[in-house]
């Protein structure tokens, strides 16, 4: 057991190239490094990247760096240590830091620890923020006072860089006290696959062409109308990306619906779309009816009901998920979830040879998989 009194850490600034190689060629010697990052994302579709923060050394007593990517056009050095095998990279709940890396530095953290997915391995709930984690383990208390900083603005104030620091500060420990905990279950290659797991990026950036199923009530349209609200949410994913805006400051989700719901097919009828803003008609009123005019009717055809009723074969699932997280001594979220198991059923039901959801492969399949594929078969006799 780590005990630990509030750091308040005096960071080092990293805004050199030349200061940045001479720390990731420090860090390089490291056989454990924590990050975070600071971004501004309310007008931009990608994160604009204000800052990486780095702990690394000593538990109780880490270096605390602050990269300035504002200063810093090239991160060449970090993105290389990113990348070095030997160094274990730790993060906190670290989705949106990895679309962060990906997008800025072209690279991502391998091999990856995510301490929010550990904490859930360990016992300590499902969903642990940071600051929930430090207090838990630590008791101490970290406030949340510059969460929703601009952090390309500069310069910082002594405030957000101490916020900042602290971000990372407890990282190591944090993650040493988890790891002292996990090993004793034999249960690190669990939080090692499910932190590996975050590195697909087509997790977080899908295809365009699967945009359309992030507009909610897409599904209730006819297959013509899915077809064009396809071609509609494709266009749009590509238009954001491509001008870095946020996807409903291209075009909003009513205006997507009710375009491929009305098929309008020329300049009149487009008038009568109330959701598309004034400005999107002018600027962009010509290329949607060339995209609706185009569209071909849905290429995902609504799955066919089942001949049973979902419902409690599901909550026969859960229960048994329920009963096994509990022998575990780990959340029921984290082992399966429900959309999971509606896959699984459906996949037994069509006799899929390979009937366990790319989700519950793994290390779920060997403490779960069996059991409840034959649970599965069972129900549906």
């Amino acid at each position: 057991m780590i005990s630990m009194s509030s750091l308040d850490p005096r960071p080092l600034w990293i805004a050199t190239p030349e200061a940045l190689r001479e720390a990731c060629a420090r860090w390089r010697n490291q056989a454990m490094i924590a990050l975070d990052t600071e971004f501004v994302r309310e007008r931009t579709f990608f994160p604009a990247l204000g800052l990486v923060q780095v702990a690394a050394g000593e538990a109780r007593d880490p270096e605390v760096a602050l990269i300035d990517a504002v200063a810093l056009d090239d991160l060449t050095p970090l993105a290389e240590l990113l990348a070095e095998p030997e160094v274990l990279k730790v993060v906190h709940a670290g989705s949106e830091d990895m679309v962060v890396f990906h997008h800025r530095l072209r690279a991502l953290p391998r091999p990856l620890f995510d301490t929010q997915i550990a904490a859930a391995m360990a016992g300590w709930g499902y969903g642990l923020g940071y600051a929930g984690l430090v207090e838990a383990q630590f008791g101490v208390f970290l406030p949340k006072s510059e969460q929703r900083t601009n952090w390309l603005r500069r310069p910082l104030s002594s405030n957000q860089i101490r916020y900042a620091a602290r971000d990372t500060a407890y990282l190591p420990a944090v993650y040493q006290q988890l790891r002292q905990r996990l090993d004793a279950n034999d249960r690190v290659p669990w939080v090692l696959e499910d932190s590996a797991r975050l590195l697909e990026i087509d997790r977080h950036l899908p295809a365009p062409e699967d945009a359309w199923r992030k507009v909610r009530g897409g599904s209730r349209l006819s297959d013509d109308g899915r077809g064009a609200l396809e071609a509609l949410a494709a266009w749009r994913e590509r238009q954001a990306r491509q001008r870095d805006l946020p996807r409903g400051f291209v075009l909003p989700d009513a205006a997507l619906l009710q375009l491929a719901s009305r098929a309008p097919s020329d300049p009149a009828t487009l008038e009568a779309i109330s959701e598309l803003p004034d400005a999107a008609r002018r600027r962009h009123g010509n290329e949607l009816l060339r995209v609706i005019r185009q569209a071909q009717p849905s290429r995902c055809q609504a799955p066919p009901r089942p001949a049973y009723d979902p419902r409690p074969l599901v909550r026969s699932l859960q229960q048994t998920v329920a009963a096994r997280a509990s022998d575990l001594g780990i959340p029921k979220e984290l082992l399966a979830s429900r959309r999971h198991l509606e896959t699984l059923l459906s996949r037994v039901d069509e006799g899929n040879p390979e009937p366990m959801p790319a989700a519950l492969r793994g290390w779920r399949s060997e403490v779960l998989g069996s059991a409840l594929v034959e649970q599965a078969h069972g129900l549906l006799v």
